[in-house]
């Protein structure tokens, strides 16, 4: 892996003291980052080079979904859980996942984009592993390791426009040597609130939203938008449901909502109707 070989270090650590039978209090690791910046990569590498064969779990509705972590592999290596593409589990696949890390078997890894989306008692008995966007160095001596077929201006143009070593790869088999393109953006995926927020102070550089359009119009009440792009936007969500297209608009709508400030909606709990919110 090319990068801060420090930054993981601690997950290197963790690692070799099961493979020696170690066992330590925490076995489970949650790397998180963006997409393409090798979080799956660098689980796999670091794995096998403790002694582990990678055992991906990709179904977690059978009976036994860790059956085969716990069994050595074909190789006579002991198995490493990784549950890949994590940011999707439902709670009842949480749990599941939750069970197997509080059983201590063996080490897993889970991967996440979005770190937020591990549920609280599992991320603070983890250890927490951010995978950061590469810098243009190493893009650049990852291509030069890729290809003799370019010049490396070509290749330095690459790492400048992208973000990530999915995205540089991809650049480099679909442009021509000594493409160029009009503009160069380096941006990084925002979720939930850091996205709502960057919104609604003009910081936002995507050119769509990952957010529920709801919670987006939410905030913009709460930090006083200008009454009439509420009520637009509100009516525009209430018939997204009757008009194609309208959805897309709707979102191209709301990224232009400023504020002059963008503060989080506070939580309020709810106990009017009871501990089942029915009367």
């Amino acid at each position: 892996m090319i990068g801060i070989k420090s930054i993981y270090q601690p997950m290197k650590s963790l690692l070799d003291n099961w493979s020696m039978k170690n066992k330590s209090n925490m076995n489970t690791i949650i790397i998180h980052g963006e997409s393409g910046v090798g979080k799956t990569t660098l689980s796999k590498s670091y794995s096998t080079n403790s002694g582990f064969e990678p055992q991906f779990i990709s179904d977690l509705n059978g009976k036994y979904p860790f059956s085969k972590v716990t069994a050595l592999s074909l190789s006579g290596l002991s198995r490493i859980a990784i549950v890949d593409d994590a940011d999707s589990l439902s709670k009842k696949h949480w749990k599941i996942v939750s069970d197997f890390s509080s059983q201590k078997l063996s080490p897993m890894i889970i991967i996440v984009i979005n770190l937020k989306s591990v549920p609280f008692n599992l991320r603070k008995i983890s250890l927490l592993v951010e995978v950061n966007r590469p810098s243009k160095e190493n893009l650049f001596g990852f291509l030069k390791s890729k290809s003799n077929d370019f010049d490396d201006e070509h290749l330095k143009y690459i790492s400048e426009i992208s973000p990530t070593w999915r995205s540089a790869e991809l650049n480099l088999l679909t442009s021509p040597n000594g493409f160029r393109c009009e503009e160069e953006v380096r941006t990084k995926d925002l979720f939930g609130v850091e996205e709502n927020q960057a919104i609604l102070s003009g910081k936002y550089h995507g050119n769509k939203m990952n957010n529920h359009p709801s919670s987006l119009i939410q905030m913009a009440e709460y930090n006083h938008v200008n009454t009439d792009d509420l009520i637009t936007g509100i009516k525009m969500q209430s018939e997204s449901w009757n008009y194609a297209g309208l959805s897309r608009v709707l979102k191209n709508y709301l990224l232009t909502l400023r504020t002059a400030y963008s503060k989080p909606v506070p939580f309020r709990k709810n106990d009017r109707f009871g501990k089942g919110g029915k009367v």
